[in-house]
């Protein structure tokens, strides 16, 4: 639902007309991208002022394949200039929750990010907050090498299992930073029962 709608149009005598929009949304269902899941109970403002749209979430989820939500509160997309064809555009996903599912979200096409990095979407687990920054450009069949993703945040409880065996790497609080060709996690981990800073 559109709980509130702005419109004003200006002149002036170098740009001739310009428009802006703002609709602000309720409990809304979008689609950032043809391959990429549903974003669900979306709360939050659309905006379109002189060829610049902007939607900007205050809240809502996206559920991945496994079942589970992902928060995607304090998320936006971006298209600097709609006059530009094909238009670029910057997507701002802000993600909270279990960190197997936020990474699984992340290897939906068109990212591909963990297998782009060559890693296992299950390669560890915890409760993650991490901030993903992706730029590509509307045009139908978009595939993984017009899209550029980057990732960076933090996972608390962080749990590995996959690295050396059966031992498995414990962390309170571990730095993430993935982009399509590394991983990297960064934090004081616990192996056999030693404290470790790991990178």
């Amino acid at each position: 639902d559109f709980s509130k709608v702005m419109f004003s149009l200006r002149y002036d005598n170098q740009n001739d007309i310009r428009s802006d929009t703002k609709l602000f949304f309720k409990d809304m269902t979008f689609r950032a991208l043809s391959d990429f899941p549903l974003i669900k109970k979306a709360n939050g403002m659309y905006s379109n002022y002189d060829h610049r749209l902007v939607a900007s979430f205050q809240n809502g989820v996206v559920t991945a394949k496994s079942g589970e939500n992902v928060d995607l509160s304090g998320s936006r997309f971006v298209i600097p200039d709609t006059k530009i064809l094909p238009s670029p555009a910057q997507l701002s996903i802000m993600v909270k929750g279990r960190l197997r599912t936020v990474l699984e979200l992340l290897n939906n096409a068109p990212f591909y990010i963990l297998d782009r990095a060559d890693q296992n979407v299950d390669i560890a687990d915890g409760e993650a907050k991490i901030e993903v920054d992706v730029t590509f450009p509307i045009k139908p069949g978009l595939a993984a090498h017009d899209v550029s993703t980057a990732a960076t945040g933090e996972i608390v409880h962080f749990v590995t299992s996959g690295l050396f065996k059966k031992y498995s790497i414990f962390g309170k609080k571990v730095r993430l930073e993935l982009t399509p060709a590394s991983l990297i996690l960064r934090g004081i981990t616990e192996y056999k029962d030693i404290d470790l800073d790991t990178e």
